[in-house]
């Protein structure tokens, strides 16, 4: 339970959940682990996203410097090891929601929708949010197979949306109080757990039943946060089955929405000694590419071309000569 934890002296009843933070701007993320460790990540961190055992997120600093090629796709494994899987590009240095879709990495950037590969940093898919607010956090429902975001705009009131992981398409379906949100994760009973941002003071940790946004309730203070981002908690195995593994293969993971991924191959007899790779992205509404102009190849002129021409210019330079004798 991370309401066990007190993080920079403040605690608050929530359920079990990873979250990482940074006091102040442009300083590293600290990442604070449900049995109460901390750890110093190295980075400043944001998109935390939970695969299993493992998590995942989007480092826009490390140091406190900038990258030179723009946001790193950071994999944090289960003892704390960190590894840097390289850049995404700097259209992700503003993207501050993360969260796992059958597998892959759903990031919100620039008012689109992004479908990574979390194990090559590539991007499969992407699609509009036709959202101009900025999602400070979002996590996926796998009751209605919604994602469900906070705003980090700054300005009263935050608001609650839902962006479907098929296509994109964004709604609001809530209001929150305050106006700046930088984590969100799901907890039982589909209530979303997040926290408004707050670099003055204490940051407000606040429930929002899905079903019923209105029903907001503040829960407690949280630390001072410039920059926070939280996922919840791999599912834990029942009393007698076996345990995980830490990266099951595609036909093992959980079944995506519909709209959004192909069923799930059967488990063969025989584990692939490597990972089989993931199935194709979802079928998301890409925008076009403008189809390349065909260039018809111009032929050079040849020893031919230049005989020909020459004929003909002394044949009509001789027939001009005779006509002006004639006059």
């Amino acid at each position: 339970m991370l309401g066990s934890i007190v993080v920079d002296g403040t605690s608050a009843d929530l359920p079990c959940a990873h979250l990482v933070y940074a006091a102040t701007p442009y300083t590293d993320s600290t990442l604070v682990w449900p049995d109460g460790r901390t750890t110093r990540t190295g980075y400043q961190l944001n998109a935390l996203a939970a695969d299993g055992p493992r998590m995942h997120a989007l480092a826009i600093r490390r140091g406190g410097a900038a990258f030179g090629d723009g946001a790193h796709l950071v994999t944090i494994e289960a003892d704390g090891t960190t590894r840097d899987r390289g850049t995404v590009g700097p259209r992700f240095d503003e993207s501050y929601a993360g969260a796992m879709v059958a597998g892959r990495y759903h990031v919100a950037a620039e008012g689109r929708m992004y479908v990574l590969d979390p194990d090559t940093a590539t991007v499969l898919a992407s699609a509009p949010m036709d959202v101009t607010a900025t999602v400070g956090d979002w996590e996926y429902d796998p009751a209605d197979g919604g994602l469900y975001g906070v705003t980090a705009e700054g300005h009263a009131p935050a608001l609650l949306l839902r962006t479907d992981p098929g296509t994109g398409n964004t709604r609001t379906v809530g209001k929150l109080p305050e106006s700046a949100y930088g984590s969100a994760f799901l907890g039982p009973g589909r209530t979303l757990y997040t926290l408004a941002n707050n670099d003055a003071g204490r940051s407000s940790w606040y429930a929002v039943p899905l079903a019923r946004p209105a029903d907001t309730a503040k829960l407690g203070a949280g630390p001072q946060a410039a920059t926070s981002d939280a996922t919840g908690c791999a599912p834990r195995a029942a009393p007698g089955t076996p345990a995980a593994t830490p990266r099951p293969s595609p036909s093992r993971r959980v079944a995506p929405p519909p709209v959004a991924v192909a069923a799930p191959v059967p488990p063969s007899a025989t584990p692939p000694a490597r990972k089989s790779p993931l199935p194709p992205p979802p079928p998301l509404p890409f925008e076009p590419v403008a189809a390349p102009i065909a260039h018809t190849p111009v032929e050079s002129w040849t020893t031919r071309h230049w005989i020909a021409f020459m004929v003909f210019a002394f044949g009509a330079t001789g027939v001009g000569a005779r006509r002006m004798r004639a006059k």
